[in-house]
């Protein structure tokens, strides 16, 4: 049986109440032999996500993620992928059940609270939402990093599509956590994949978008580095093209186009001179063209990130003299996140 969506109208549509908040309900979707009453709606044909509201989880319900794939090898091999990923930590995506039908997959997993990366960054951008500082943006890259490593080291799997898309800003604890592995691939696999396959280009590193250079553990390290940029600047690196600047330019003239983040952030001049000058070169070395010239290790990758957020908690760095209530209060906040003990949700350190 086909998964069949059907869209709610404004004047037809309804909320559920999850974890105390209210989730408008914007269609209806048919898929493993019932309909699912569905919040969001991501994807594209073939590889399509959708958060829904099961009424029978728990006595009020709860969320969950429900992806249609393909039927196809490919789709098998990124279900076995997944499986691999959620035996890695507890806070990633969970199976709850998966159904062949005739010509999809139909797959439900656990979904985390929270809303995408896309999301607080669009919000950033039109100043609904305070930005993030640079001590917060390394801090919950620092993270991401650690549990991107731990994939390629525990489960030998390339995610090959980190996006703020698929990355979930937790609600309380503040992390980014990964949602969408249709893009994953073993590490023995990962060579043989297409150019480009299902990822999106200025995200992507450059080895991913073509066959040269090597593909391991370095081209999630590009992505990562992608995503710290943006929440920095909220820009993307390489003037808005990011990894897909090589698509249009010869590779000299393309790393021109990437200028360090410290020139683009409205509070450099509230962080130290040497510890802006960290930043830079943490970023812009993870943001290579060529994967050689990045951190040749996930050792060395968590190394670096571990030794800056060292150095922000050490310098105790805090607004000069903050403008606004919202400043004041961030500036607490900064001081409360370094005066608490670090433990294992701020990332153990990881090693190879």
């Amino acid at each position: 049986m086909a998964a069949t969506y059907e869209p709610y109208s404004r004047e037809t549509r309804t909320s559920v109440r999850v974890n105390r908040r209210n989730y408008p309900i914007v269609g209806r979707l048919q898929a493993a032999g019932r309909w699912w009453p569905v919040i969001k709606r991501h994807g594209c044909l073939g590889r399509e996500r959708h958060v829904v509201f099961d009424r029978h989880a728990g006595p009020g319900g709860d969320l969950r993620g429900l992806f249609i794939l393909n039927r196809s090898h490919a789709s098998r091999q990124r279900l076995n992928v997944l499986r691999r990923v959620a035996a890695t930590c507890s806070d990633l995506p969970a199976i709850l059940e998966c159904r062949f039908e005739r010509d999809h997959i139909v797959l439900i997993v656990t979904w985390v609270p929270g809303m995408t990366l896309a999301e607080y960054l669009n919000e950033a951008r039109s100043h609904a939402v305070a930005r993030p500082s640079p001590t917060e943006a390394v801090r919950l890259v620092r993270g991401l990093a650690h549990a991107v490593c731990q994939l390629h080291r525990h489960r030998q799997v390339i995610h090959g599509d980190l996006r703020p898309d698929n990355l979930i800003l937790t609600t309380g604890s503040s992390r980014l956590v990964m949602i969408d592995f249709g893009s994953a691939w073993t590490t023995e696999a990962t060579a043989r994949r297409d150019p480009g396959d299902g990822g999106v280009a200025v995200y992507q590193a450059p080895e991913l978008q073509t066959r040269t250079g090597t593909v391991d553990g370095r081209s999630d390290q590009f992505s990562v580095s992608a995503i710290l940029y943006e929440l920095l600047t909220l820009q993307l690196p390489y003037g808005g093209l990011g990894g897909s600047v090589v698509n249009f330019a010869s590779a000299e003239t393309a790393a021109r186009k990437l200028v360090p983040p410290g020139r683009l952030m409205p509070r450099r001049r509230q962080l130290p001179r040497s510890l802006g000058q960290d930043i830079d070169r943490l970023v812009l070395r993870g943001l290579a063209l060529d994967p050689e010239h990045r951190f040749a290790t996930s050792r060395d990758w968590l190394d670096h990130l571990d030794a800056l957020q060292t150095s922000i908690r050490v310098l105790a760095v805090a607004p000069a003299g903050p403008s606004s209530l919202t400043g004041v209060i961030e500036w607490l906040a900064g001081c409360f996140e370094r005066l608490r003990p670090s433990n294992d949700a701020d990332g153990k350190r990881s090693h190879d």
